[in-house]
């Protein structure tokens, strides 16, 4: 995995991801620390309204598809978590580790035309840096919720997380 150390590393993806109504991310991370600080784990959002935007806040790891709408949330720890968020055409959602997922109803689409990052705030200077290691990260700009467990599963064998 790569190490971010939460001051000044992230990288910036070379072109948008494309999604508009639906979106689809599986991770492998691993936190230094728990505290209440915001720690970005990918951004692809235009300003702080329109975009996506998967982070860890306030000890929660947290899935955001338009900055105005409900989000889904749930406790993170230091431990390797494999973390999957999703944005159904009704719903944004995350789980974690394989385990029941939390969702909150959404129906918003974006538009974003600024390049993602991984480890920092995607738009204006990069900031709110991700202090830990990502193992693995694959974004998908459509829904794959009917195919967790399967992707899960493959992450899984590779890592041995649950």
């Amino acid at each position: 995995g790569l190490n971010f150390d939460g001051t000044a590393d992230f990288f910036e993806l070379e072109s948008i991801v494309g999604a508009t109504n639906a979106q689809s991310i599986f991770g492998v991370v691993e936190l230094d620390a728990l505290d209440s600080s915001t720690e970005i784990i990918l951004d692809n959002r235009d300003g702080n309204g329109d975009g996506s935007i998967y982070f860890v806040g306030a000890n929660n790891f947290k899935y955001l598809f338009d900055s105005n709408a409900p989000f889904a949330e749930l406790s993170a720890s230091t431990n390797q978590s494999l973390v999957s968020a999703f944005k159904t055409s009704s719903d944004v959602a995350i789980g974690i580790n394989g385990g029941t997922l939390d969702t909150a109803s959404n129906t918003d689409t974006i538009s974003v035309t600024t390049a993602p990052r991984i480890g920092a705030r995607s738009f204006s200077s990069a900031s709110t840096f991700f202090a830990g290691e990502i193992a693995e990260l694959i974004i998908y700009n459509s829904d794959q919720s009917a195919n967790r467990a399967d992707v899960e599963t493959n992450i899984n064998n590779q890592y041995s997380i649950f």
